[in-house]
């Protein structure tokens, strides 16, 4: 007889049978689907995707705002969603939806995602706004809307970032926190695109006693991205975004520095088809008798003294209007250098590499904090040496276009150095440490802007670089440098005449280092001493198209200095004007620790190389123009003894310039 088997324990095997398949959901990765249509929603639905894990969607109901008020964990700091866990990849999906935190009053503080080490966020189409993460005492904070940790991707598409803010935490009379990423610090991936970041803020944390030691530091006001991150963004807006180191009563500058208005990369970045408009760095302010704090890179910082070895490629880009903002200070003490009104990079542990291709760059400006001395360097790009010795620093331009930047010292006595690019090695003897390379780019109408002198410690100023001043290696290459100019600033009865009180090279500036110039064109570029007006001597104005001064050689090849003015500082009543020198190119030597007495004069080697219709222009009231076309030895005007040499080879044409072709001192 056939024998049917037993279905006794068939209901019981199928119930643990399930129970064992759903206890596996986590590890196998079941897709899950949620929707939201207000706050309790999306915060059930994220926790229901990290239990479920695996790739997870929740669409948000259109137009909605899903405003957060409480603190819902603190992993990492306080966050207001539960933090994305490891192994869930989630999407949420909005259709003009806003998540904020709110901003009604007595709202604690926190951020609006933590994404967690193996975990995956993707946003689009919503607003994140109002997030605001401030630090414990001394501590940093991080992320004011989203933090990523290392090993996590983030991706936000199509969204907008607004007013969220990091405040590191005061000191206590130490060390104050910093502040890292206004809307997004990512140790992570993070991929951004078509998002707009607008009215983000970083700030550092003060010190709160006179016995304080260092303000905080802020590094992206927008976005920060960590040794560990790696940064896309391509199709953004950066606008009214900042970046404001702390307050500080320790005489320690570099310490309450604001770096990177919008954004701030210690690792690898690739940004596109971007427009950078109106953000700030802005440097902190400090107390009376203590110098202002320094302002790094308006948009943009790669390179700090806590990145090991950025990268960083700019394409396509557009930026506009950004500033980095020395702080003031009294009269009696130092304001804040204004470094980089674009761009601040190296100055990192190891080597740094920038690239940029195909940019634009309007109206950005470097400018010193008043008080005394506060330096502009560099309207748009500033490049260090890194930290460590035998390291490099590297930019690359391509095909890219600097428009009316400036480079402005304020307050008594301040320099300014670079009204586009400042390329900065002051540490090797071979201007190795930071290597500047040009190709097929424009500078028209950039200038630097020394501020006048006027007490007996600032007693005057001097500037160099209207477009371009390097002290490390360069090298152009088929650019052109259209009505740029340098401009010394007025001198104290107190001055003497001495290096440091002229104008040097209205198109690019070679004080150390290498310089190679190859199929370039100087046209309308000038550079123009100080005048008399607060009763001091008038200043010089030295080499209006090119100016060498490095003690080392340079080449230029089958270029072009034609139209540009050396035209000393205006003279009035009893005092005289100044000399112009070197109308198209200036040679002499910069008396520096790498060129010590008896200084090394420079070598200048011209091939294929026009200089035509130069002037050299006495200040008026008696100055007087040497050198129209160009002008050798000038380490004589301050009492050295110059080598210096210019030597023409085939095909070089000088001819036409005023007063004289050449002048040898």
């Amino acid at each position: 007889m056939k024998t049917e088997p037993s279905n006794r324990h068939g209901p019981k095997l199928a119930i643990a049978v399930a129970a064992a398949v759903l206890s596996l959901l986590p590890q196998i990765g079941i897709a899950g689907n949620w929707t939201a249509k207000n706050t309790s929603e999306l915060i059930a639905a994220v926790n229901a995707a990290n239990a479920v894990g695996g790739v997870n969607t929740i669409t948000l109901a259109p137009g909605k705002t899903f405003t957060l008020t409480a603190v819902n964990n603190t992993t990492d700091g306080p966050n207001g969603l539960p933090v994305i866990a490891a192994n869930n990849n989630l999407t949420i999906r909005g259709s003009g939806d806003t998540i904020a935190r709110s901003a009604a009053p007595n709202t604690p503080a926190f951020r609006l995602f933590d994404v967690a080490t193996g975990a995956a966020l993707t946003l689009q189409n919503v607003t994140l706004a109002n997030g605001l993460v401030i630090g414990d005492t001394g501590m940093d904070a991080c992320g004011g809307a989203i933090l990523t940790s290392a090993g996590a991707t983030l991706t936000v598409k199509n969204s907008i970032l607004l007013n969220n803010q990091v405040i590191g935490g005061d000191g206590a009379g130490g060390l104050g926190g910093q502040g890292f990423g206004g809307a997004i610090r990512s140790d992570g991936i993070a991929n951004l695109d078509c998002v707009v970041f607008r009215g983000n803020q970083a700030t550092g944390g003060a010190t709160t006693s006179p016995d304080g030691d260092f303000a905080g530091i802020a590094l992206g006001g927008a976005v920060s991205s960590g040794n560990d991150g790696n940064l896309t963004v391509k199709n953004c807006w950066f606008t009214g975004n900042k970046a404001t180191g702390g307050f500080r009563h320790y005489p320690n500058p570099l310490y309450n520095v604001g770096g990177g208005g919008a954004l701030d990369n210690w690792g690898a970045a690739l940004i596109t088809e971007s427009v950078f408009t109106d953000n700030q760095a802005i440097g902190g302010a400090a107390e009376p008798g203590v110098e202002g704090g320094y302002a790094i890179g308006g948009a943009l910082s790669t390179g700090t003294p806590w990145a090991l070895s950025p990268v960083c490629t700019i394409r396509h880009c557009t930026f506009s209007h950004n500033r980095a903002i020395g702080a003031a200070a009294g009269s009696e003490n130092l304001g804040g250098v204004g470094i980089g009104g674009v761009l601040h990079t190296g100055f990192a542990l190891m080597s740094s590499v920038t690239t940029i291709i195909d940019c634009t760059f309007n109206d950005n400006e470097a400018i010193g904090g008043t008080g005394g001395n506060g330096v502009g360097e560099g309207g748009v790009i500033n490049q260090e040496q890194p930290l460590t010795p035998g390291n490099q620093s590297l930019v690359t331009i391509v095909n890219s276009v600097f428009t009316d930047n400036q480079a402005l010292g304020q307050g008594v006595g301040a320099n300014a150095y670079a009204g586009a690019i400042l390329n900065n090695d002051w540490g090797t003897e071979d201007g190795s440490g930071a290597i500047l390379v040009i190709s097929n780019s424009w500078f028209v109408g950039n200038a630097a802007l020394a501020s006048p002198g006027g007490d007996l410690i600032n007693t005057a100023s001097y500037a160099s670089g209207g477009a371009v001043d390097s002290s490390g290696t360069a090298i152009i290459c088929s650019s052109t440098f259209l009505n740029n100019r340098v401009v010394g600033g007025a001198w104290s009865p107190a001055a003497t005449p001495g290096y440091f009180t002229a104008a040097y090279g209205g198109g690019v500036n070679s004080s150390f280092g290498p310089l190679e110039v190859r199929y370039s064109r100087f046209v309308g570029n000038q550079a123009i001493g100080g005048n008399v007006s607060l009763g001091g001597p008038a200043g010089f104005g030295v080499g209006g198209g090119i100016c060498v001064q490095s003690g080392m050689a340079a080449s230029i090849v089958n270029c072009s200095l034609q139209n540009n003015g050396a035209v000393g500082g205006a003279g009035s009543g009893a005092i005289s004007g100044a000399a112009g020198i070197g109308g198209g190119l200036a040679v002499g030597f910069y008396p520096s620790p790498a060129n010590p007495f008896p200084f090394t004069g420079s070598t200048v080697t011209l091939t294929g190389t026009t200089i035509s219709r130069n002037q050299a222009i006495g200040g008026t009231n008696g100055g007087h123009g040497k050198g129209g076309g160009y002008a050798v030895g000038t380490g004589v005007l301050f009492g050295f003894p110059d080598t210096s040499t210019v030597t023409l080879n085939g095909g070089s044409v000088v001819n036409y310039n005023q007063p004289d072709d050449a002048f040898h001192f």
